[in-house]
């Protein structure tokens, strides 16, 4: 029973990183898309004339973008400000300065990056949320609450704004409200499976297992991941189903690579947090 034991105490201590992960990651896919559509409707327009001061910064914001998918963050942000002396204008390029930034644990500084895309352009979603979850890190919830809802304001659908708002909240405590959330993120998008682990948690604080249950089931069918494994396995023990919660302790293990021990318990699972490029 040691290595259950171990595995199932991940689960509370290291839920917060994935809720991160994946609220970064909802964020990437916002930005990619919302540049494919920029894209898109720019095939239907004649092409402009090329500022060539605009080309440069633009090559040197894809090589900063693609330091940062190689964790070279100091030469990332040395690309990022030669663009900004070219066009101080971009905005693609302070929100990828801050995201350097906040690989390099500077939330303040990657938050002033965010206000400046934001007094460029009010309507960009992504500096709003990108703001938002760097207020939260820094513990400031009800700010990070209000973009959230800035965001909302833009696009009521935004996927990455509602999931991270239900984040802050279940922080705060305020559970139901975070189901409320949840619950409009799977709305738009019902295979976004950290949002059914993330409701699964608090229908579990709310006492509600067998709901729960049901939650982490459908995470679980969606993208199997070892701390939904280790969530289900720490609402079935409390309900004394400790065979059922073996087993889901086992399918969890599986997950991790071959080679690798199951993390002692207070030590730090090893998690990359990726950013929208």
């Amino acid at each position: 029973m040691g290595a259950y034991r171990q595995f199932i105490t991940l689960a509370p201590e290291h839920e917060q990183a994935k809720q991160v992960e994946l609220a970064r990651n909802s964020v990437l896919q916002l930005e990619e898309s919302l540049r494919n559509g920029s894209r898109g409707a720019a095939k239907d327009k004649p092409e402009p004339i090329q500022d060539p001061d605009k080309s440069q910064a633009d090559s040197l914001s894809d090589k900063g973008n693609r330091l940062i998918e190689l964790d070279r963050y100091e030469e990332a942000i040395r690309n990022f400000d030669k663009a900004l002396e070219l066009d101080p204008r971009l905005v693609d390029v302070w929100n990828g300065k801050g995201i350097a930034l906040d690989r390099m644990s500077f939330s303040e500084e990657s938050m002033d990056c965010d206000d400046k895309a934001i007094e460029l352009d009010p309507r960009c979603t992504v500096a709003w949320i990108n703001k938002g979850i760097m207020l939260a890190k820094l513990g400031r919830n009800t700010e990070a609450i209000h973009c959230c809802d800035k965001a909302l304001e833009l696009d009521p659908r935004l996927v990455a704004a509602w999931y991270h708002k239900g984040n802050v909240l279940r922080t705060m405590g305020r559970h139901d409200e975070a189901i409320g959330c949840y619950d409009k993120t799977l709305q738009v998008n019902p295979q976004f499976s950290s949002a059914w682990s993330a409701k699964g948690s608090c229908l579990n604080t709310l006492k509600r297992y067998e709901e729960a249950i049901g939650c982490y089931n459908k995470a679980l069918e969606i993208s199997p991941h070892p701390l939904d494994f280790a969530g289900k396995a720490l609402i079935l023990s409390g309900l004394g189903r400790y065979e059922e919660a073996q087993r889901c302790c086992e399918e969890g293990q599986k997950l991790f690579p071959p080679d690798a021990d199951i993390p002692d318990a207070g030590k730090s699972l090893p998690v990359k947090y990726v950013c929208h490029s």
